[in-house]
């Protein structure tokens, strides 16, 4: 089914390529790139927006006169969108908690998003940026259809996302401080350096993992000397992935738990213990070098674990609490961009300590991921990465609280992304398909989908995800999942 959809896709994007040609006859050969100049590795350089210091900010765009726009200043500008945002399923499926049937209308959510920007004295910045969102889909089909656990991570949701104050007290050194993202790795869909922002994973294969990030309060310290960077981090607030509820389409898992049959059913409670934020901190340090053509960094990194971890087995037998942590790692990593003529070498790897898993602990892991983009196509990026995560000291029954994507001694998972504009740019389409080995088999996420410019500031978006199981959590459970999704957004 995997190669099926991600061929199909490919097929698309060839017949509009087609279209977009003959409709452009005549008209000037756009750059080969056009429209993907924030990817890193065009032209002779490559300068990650992640690791150049402040780099990985959106410029600030020149303001108009003062008193021009209501929602400018000399000093301030206030941005955002208005968006609804909808996903039809498009198989038959109920979930095993709450016995919701989750064909049909799944997501009709109205979103608003600001951002404000104020310039201070002294070449200061401030950015405050929250989002609000309602999804009218459970008023429609039913709230008590629902589980509570559902509704509250899917129906109504509010939150700050960039929210960080910024500036340069002396020469060479710059300051940030708040809540902020920073994305160290050069993969665009596998992550192995890129550890300190946990992911929004409620509606896995939906968005890119750069739309994923959640922010969290940091201080970061950049220090430039030459073509190189230093920079410190450090994590006061201790954020984890938002996963999907029991009950929800991507989380068939009863709730609570039942204890295995012959046993009675007895609810069994599960404990989740979570670090106390200002308590218990994270830490990280990177050095980067920039050069004419390549770059290359050297990581470090102190942090808790997102996916909690069953410790042990034990006191679910007993009729007893059973307790998920969150183990504390340690990370050292390096990585790397090369640029040959239209192509774009990229490379990751890092050894990771500390990990845990059901009845074993104290693990230690080796990823490394390899990856190359070419850009030599009019308007079209291609890019294929590949992952390995190699656990050591394997234990032989790793399974129940372990994490899904390292369940195995040797898991090996990789990426396909193919992105193409048309018509002058008003047109992207993006084919992403997602590979994880099991151990028989291969599941997939494969996301077909395409943004038009209706006008300006108006941005329509539609596609499909197609899941693709297999023999190992979270995919075993992911393949009714399939649906067509869009978006209409208004940006101001």
């Amino acid at each position: 089914m995997a190669a099926r959809a991600i061929a199909a896709g490919l097929l698309l994007l060839l017949l509009a390529g087609a279209a977009g040609a003959a409709g452009a006859a005549g008209e000037d050969v756009e750059d080969p790139i056009g429209g993907f100049e924030d990817e890193a590795g065009s032209g002779d350089e490559t300068r990650p927006d992640d690791l150049g210091g402040f780099d990985d900010e959106e410029a600030v765009p020149e303001r108009p006169a003062p008193g021009s726009h209501p929602l400018r200043g000399e000093s301030w500008e206030l941005t955002g969108s208005l968006g609804l945002a909808g996903s039809v399923n498009l198989l038959p499926h109920r979930s095993v908690a709450g016995d919701t049937d989750y064909q049909g209308l799944s997501k009709l959510r109205s979103r608003l998003n600001l951002q404000l920007d104020l310039e201070l004295p002294w070449e200061w910045e401030l950015r405050a940026a929250g989002f609000a969102y309602y999804d009218w889909a459970y008023r429609i089909r039913g709230r008590s259809d629902y589980t509570s656990g559902v509704l509250r991570k899917y129906e109504w949701d509010a939150d700050t996302q960039d929210f960080w104050l910024r500036g340069t007290p002396i020469e060479r050194f710059d300051v940030k401080l708040g809540r902020q993202v920073v994305s160290w790795g050069r993969s665009e869909s596998l992550r192995v350096l890129d550890v300190l922002n946990p992911l929004d994973n409620r509606e896995p294969g939906i968005a890119d993992i750069e739309d994923l990030r959640r922010a969290v309060t940091m201080g970061r310290f950049d220090y430039y000397l030459g073509d190189w960077n230093l920079s410190l981090v450090a994590i006061p607030e201790i954020r984890f992935h938002q996963n999907p509820p029991p009950g929800s389409d991507f989380n068939p898992t009863p709730d609570p738990i039942l204890a295995p049959p012959p046993a009675p059913p007895v609810p069994l409670e599960i404990v989740e213990r979570k670090p106390d934020s200002l308590e218990h901190w994270e830490a990280g340090v990177a050095l980067t070098g920039i050069f004419e053509g390549w770059d290359v960094s050297f990581h470090g990194a102190y942090f808790y674990d997102d996916q909690a971890v069953l410790q042990s087995t034990a006191p679910l037998m007993l009729g007893e609490p059973g307790i998920l942590q969150h183990n504390r790692l340690w990370l050292v990593g390096s990585g790397g961009n090369y640029t040959l003529g239209s192509w774009l070498l990229k490379g990751e790897i890092a050894f990771v300590d500390g990990l845990g898993f059901t009845d074993a602990s104290n693990r230690s892991r080796l990823d490394v991921m390899a990856g190359v983009e070419y850009y030599g196509f009019t308007d079209t990026t291609v890019s294929l990465e590949a992952l390995n995560r190699h656990v050591f000291d394997f234990p032989a029954t790793p399974s129940v609280g372990s994490v899904a994507s390292v369940a195995q001694e040797d898991a090996t998972s990789g990426a396909i992304r193919v992105t193409r504009s048309f018509f002058r740019e008003r047109l992207d389409a993006t084919l992403v398909a997602v590979l994880i080995s099991g151990d028989d088999d291969v599941g997939s996420v494969v996301r077909i989908d395409a943004a038009y410019d209706l006008r300006e500031a108006v941005v329509l978006t539609a596609g499909f995800v197609l899941y693709q199981e297999s023999d190992l959590p979270p995919l075993s459970t992911y393949g009714d999942n399939d649906r067509f999704f869009f978006e209409l957004k208004y940006s101001f």
